[in-house]
């Protein structure tokens, strides 16, 4: 009975374990415009590095006005980091006005 506990148990803690470095595995790359000093620390391809908890590694020389100021494609690389600092309004695409379509001739 009780082996039988530990073994539950054991499997249990496995399947714990392989969620959570399964839920790390699907973070979106944040893939940072290397002009400058980078708040964030990256590799190679040009990646934001990221903890096994999936937050993202500052450097030394992190301000929330770098964040917010240093892009990650469209939008500022602490939207996907640190989105409580940068403001919200940066991190939201503007909706482009669509002109009418013409109207037909007659």
């Amino acid at each position: 009975m009780i082996k039988q506990a530990k073994q539950q148990l054991l499997m249990a803690a496995a399947l714990a374990a392989l969620g959570l470095s399964a839920s790390a595995s699907f973070a979106k790359d944040v893939v940072v415009d290397a002009n400058g000093e980078v708040p964030y620390v990256i590799d190679g391809r040009n990646v934001v590095a990221r903890s096994g908890a999936d937050l993202c590694w500052r450097t030394g020389y992190w301000t929330p006005a770098a964040a917010a100021s240093v892009k990650a494609g469209e939008f500022p690389v602490g939207c996907e980091c640190d989105a409580d600092v940068v403001a919200k309004d940066k991190c939201v695409a503007t909706p482009v006005a669509k002109t009418p379509p013409p109207s037909p001739k007659r």
